[in-house]
């Protein structure tokens, strides 16, 4: 990220004093450092003010200057990333509209919307006159199809004034500047500032700063939680299955009732819910749980590693265009004139279109710790384990066998072998528990069309979850999620 052009910041309770230039486009770590060397903090943010604006000669653009000190911090780091993306010819073109008399880029909003729309003007960098505006159509342009012994007799100047005055173009320092009779795409202006782009974020006053940098306490270390394990009282197989169906009916509640599972559930519900082809995307890259920049510091306390690169994925941008459209009555027919033909109306029409964002993994952050339920494999012996796991065998309308699965499954239901596989080699307590989960899955896979009792059967989503509830019965309800 190199600096297009920089902006002065101020602190209004200290005025007659230098402000500091920020280079832009920035970093929230960046304007920080710049709002602390000013004294500006979250106790005084009404004391910021722009107060200048400065740009290299060749880098720099005709903003007029009163528009960027009435600008934001987000506003013009948003615009100048937008601006970064021009080549030379199109940061001319630029300039061009930006000077031309009665010039439509009236607002930052408006600039910001020009990379979208180079094509709205036919630029003439070389033309500053209509002397050699009348020479490129004469002569350059290709339109004039005369002898050229006629040519010469031509005058120039006042052939280029009246193209000029027909096309409504206009001579500036950067060249000759006319519409090309495209629409204007209206993208960004008028709308919030994308938040990877919102960099304006207030450091906290010195006293309260310097507190948070005192180091938190040493907790003491805490022995993992055991796992509860399972004790059956019944005297036979049947017995003992009745015991493990009755706990099934109660086991789950307290995992979904706790506030461990609440948490996640709460921190899960502020991630965005991203379309399947930006799930696609996101995966392609790399990415699991993402976010925007300002999402992850804003909302879960966490900051964008340095040097860290975003994932691309697509995000709406909508414009509008006016078109001539059939007029059509109630019944949605054709109005007709009186000489039979469609009547037109001029409708604005809302044009889909998408933008690419960037968005961070939580691999790339640093800072709190998200909530989660997911912890390690169980482990421990189950009493009378022999005749525990035959009697789920007994129990389970699919064959259950035991095979090295790849991946770190613990067990799958294979629906068209119709059988249990569950990974050979694990404790006790997690064969018992994945053989319950398995089993669950192949009684609630399991139907028959022709079966009228069952044409209510839940979806397959309701099914998972009803799969997940055979695990939690006895066991550390709030330390296992399968």
């Amino acid at each position: 990220m190199s600096e297009l052009f920089s902006i002065q910041l101020q602190n209004r309770q200290q005025q007659g004093r230098d402000g500091v230039w920020l280079d832009l486009p920035t970093t929230t770590e960046q304007v920080q450092a710049a709002l602390r060397q000013i004294g500006i903090s979250s106790d005084n943010p009404q004391g910021l003010f722009i107060s200048g604006y400065f740009a290299e000669e060749e880098k720099r653009f005709a903003i007029p200057y009163n528009m960027v000190l009435a600008s934001n911090v987000d506003e013009l780091n948003f615009l100048a990333s937008r601006l970064e993306t021009l080549s030379t010819g199109e940061r001319a073109e630029l300039n061009a509209a930006l000077q031309a008399p009665q010039s439509e880029l009236f607002s930052i909003g408006r600039i910001t919307d020009f990379p979208e729309n180079v094509d709205y003007y036919v630029h003439l960098p070389d033309v500053h006159g209509p002397a050699q505006l009348g020479d490129y159509y004469l002569n350059r342009s290709g339109m004039v199809d005369m002898p050229e012994e006629w040519k010469g007799g031509i005058d120039t100047a006042q052939f280029g004034r009246y193209v000029a005055q027909q096309e409504q173009g206009a001579f500036t320092q950067y060249g000759y500047l006319v519409k090309s009779g495209d629409e204007w795409q209206k993208v960004h202006e008028r709308q919030p500032v994308p938040e990877e782009y919102r960099v304006l974020s207030f450091p906290a006053p010195e006293v309260l700063r310097d507190a948070a940098n005192i180091p938190p306490p040493v907790q003491p270390e805490t022995e993992p939680q055991k796992v509860i394990p399972i004790i059956l009282n019944g005297k036979d197989s049947a017995e003992r299955m009745k015991e493990i169906t009755d706990r099934l009916e109660t086991g789950i509640q307290e995992l979904f009732d706790s506030d461990r599972y609440k948490a996640y559930l709460t921190t899960m519900a502020k991630f965005h819910n991203y379309s399947f082809n930006n799930t696609l995307l996101i995966a392609m890259q790399g990415g699991q749980l993402v976010a925007g920049f300002n999402k992850w510091k804003d909302t879960f306390h966490r900051t964008v590693k340095k040097g860290e690169k975003g994932i691309k994925i697509l995000a709406p941008a909508p414009y509008k265009v006016k078109q001539k459209m059939e007029k059509l009555d109630e019944q949605g027919k054709p109005i007709l004139d009186k000489d039979g033909k469609p009547l037109t109306e001029e409708k604005t029409v809302q044009i889909p279109a998408f933008k690419v964002v960037s968005v961070f993994d939580v691999s790339q952050t640093e800072g709190e710790p998200l909530p989660s339920i997911a912890v390690n494999e169980l482990s421990g012996s189950v009493q009378d384990y022999q005749d525990f796991f035959k009697a789920l065998e007994q129990a389970s309308p699919v064959p259950i066998g035991f095979e090295d699965i790849e991946g770190g499954a613990h067990g799958y239901f294979h629906l068209l072998d119709n059988r249990i596989a569950i990974q050979e080699g694990m404790s006790q307590l997690q064969t018992i528990k994945t053989a319950i989960h398995e089993i669950a899955h192949a009684k609630l896979h399991a139907i028959d069309p022709n079966d009228p009792e069952q044409t209510n059967r839940p979806d397959s989503r309701t099914r998972e979850v009803q799969a997940l509830y055979p695990c939690f019965y006895n066991v550390d309800l709030l330390n296992y999620f399968p």
